[in-house]
């Protein structure tokens, strides 16, 4: 195969294709004022190259080089848990009714936010919710006389369902 490579000219045998790339073997790079340099293994990108000369089966690898297209980045894939939070009972006043509970887990990309975790389930003592990472905080928004107020749980421990 005979190309050109920048300001050279190129003169090798194309071993194989490796992704976007060409693995030149017992070749040789002559510049613009005669000086050679010589090489026994070199990589090259396939886009740098102007083919001047090339055999059918290194016109193929070429071709695989430049057709090259890298495979897109796998994303992890986010798995919700659900969890079993417990808390320590708390006292409330006798006319007040609960709204709702809301239990929040630390975002790890931004950890000065905090995100809700989804409740399914309330009972004694326990909540049972639905979220990407570990529970750290629990509240209860309870309302007396119509007026909501919030206040939080001490979390004692949680388990993964």
């Amino acid at each position: 195969m005979k190309a050109l490579y920048r300001n050279h000219i190129l003169e090798a045998t194309i071993s194989e294709a490796r992704g976007p790339n060409l693995l030149l073997i017992d070749g040789s790079l002559v510049d613009q004022g005669g000086a050679i340099s010589v090489f026994s293994y070199l990589l090259i990108p396939a886009k740098e190259l102007e083919i001047l000369e090339v055999n059918d089966l290194e016109n193929e690898l070429v071709q695989q080089a430049l057709n090259y297209q890298e495979p897109p980045p796998s994303k992890p894939e986010a798995i919700r848990r659900i969890f079993k939070v417990y808390f320590k009972k708390t006292d409330l006043p006798k006319t007040s009714e609960i709204v709702e509970y809301q239990v929040f887990e630390m975002n790890p990309f931004t950890p000065s936010k905090e995100k809700a975790q989804e409740v399914l389930e309330a009972g004694d003592g326990y909540l049972i919710t639905r979220g990407f990472n570990d529970p750290i905080k629990a509240v209860i928004i309870y309302a007396v006389r119509r007026k909501p107020y919030k206040k939080n749980l001490e979390i004692t421990g949680f388990e993964v369902l």
